[in-house]
């Protein structure tokens, strides 16, 4: 079943390859753990203790609950033998609030001048256009058009992002046609990135680079619904992390106005 409900997901949701193999992983180790019993016969119970038994985040808590979750639904409703789902009320854990954390300015320019050409495009399009790593790896030459990209995003959606000639340039002189990081895995690409920075005396993930450009964008004082569309996110409540302030900010901010 676990395959057919992935296959529904991909197909009439759009759920990212991501996200597929996140779930996939998931429901593997939880049909593993249940000895391979019968789908029907697992309670609540039983889930909430394999959850309890994950040594793991909040987040990554999140996750697993709702591929449980959403594998009973697809089975109740998709004529498995099951009449209820034994993990609809099962709770999320509450998620805590966290500033991203971002890249300097400084450190992003010395990584680029010692990266080559094709890691130098993939950070100023993540660190400039707000890109995720699966964005950029589905990202073709073509799409590149007149200082606007068209990123296809979570779940296939297709926004707009624009981009300054620097890149749309190098981007070009990298690229004539198709896929612009052609050949390249999700796991090289993102190594590749972060050794740039580790030569230049920096720890770090790729997807703070695109937390970095919505902080950026966000204290400059973008509307958030503008950040919001340029990220990609669906609801912008998750835009709204990025309108963090530090107490000298707020300072300021008091004494321009009173």
């Amino acid at each position: 079943m676990i395959k057919e409900y992935l296959q529904y997901l991909a197909n009439n949701k759009m759920y990212s390859d991501n996200t597929l193999r996140r779930y996939n992983t998931v429901l593997v180790d939880f049909a593993h753990t249940m000895c391979g019993r019968s789908w029907s016969t697992i309670t609540r119970n039983d889930i909430e203790q394999y959850i309890a038994n994950k040594d793991c985040t909040e987040s990554t808590k999140s996750s697993v609950i709702s591929a449980i979750r959403g594998i009973f639904s697809f089975a109740c409703t998709h004529y498995y033998g099951l009449a209820n789902n034994p993990a609809r009320f099962i709770s999320m854990p509450k998620k805590t609030k966290s500033v991203p954390h971002v890249l300097a300015a400084e450190d992003i320019e010395k990584a680029m001048k010692l990266a080559p050409r094709r890691i130098r495009l993939a950070i100023m399009l993540m660190y400039l256009c707000g890109l995720r790593v699966s964005e950029c790896l589905a990202l073709s030459i073509e799409d590149i058009i007149n200082h606007r990209i068209i990123v296809r995003g979570k779940g296939k959606k297709e926004r707009y992002v624009y981009v300054v000639s620097i890149v749309e340039d190098l981007a070009h002189e990298i690229c004539t046609s198709g896929l612009i990081f052609d050949g390249c895995s999700d796991r090289q690409f993102r190594y590749d990135i972060y050794s740039a920075f580790r030569a230049v005396g920096v720890e770090m993930s790729p997807h703070m680079l695109r937390h970095t450009y919505a902080s950026n964008m966000a204290n400059a004082g973008i509307p958030l619904s503008h950040l919001a569309l340029l990220l990609g996110h669906e609801s912008i409540k998750t835009t709204q992390i990025y309108l963090h302030a530090d107490s000298r900010q707020v300072r300021t901010s008091y004494y321009e106005y009173v």
